[in-house]
């Protein structure tokens, strides 16, 4: 299927992560950066699919001590 224009979005599954080298190019259904305390609360940030509960939100996400 040659839904988009870049063919790196149309050979990727949607979940796994992928590296083209070639392109600099890193697909992954989940991203993120941050820190975690001692206390194993997350501060930073999440880009992608996130389960909260028993629903998959997809956008980007901020945490502050979790």
């Amino acid at each position: 299927m040659n839904r988009y224009g870049q063919n790196y979005l149309n050979d990727w599954d949607g979940n796994s992560i992928q590296i083209d080298n070639d392109g600099g190019v890193i697909l992954t259904p989940l991203v993120g950066a941050g820190k975690k305390d001692e206390d194993n609360s997350f501060t930073g940030v999440l880009m992608g699919a996130v389960n909260e509960g028993d629903k998959e939100e997809i956008g980007l996400f901020g945490y502050n001590k979790g």
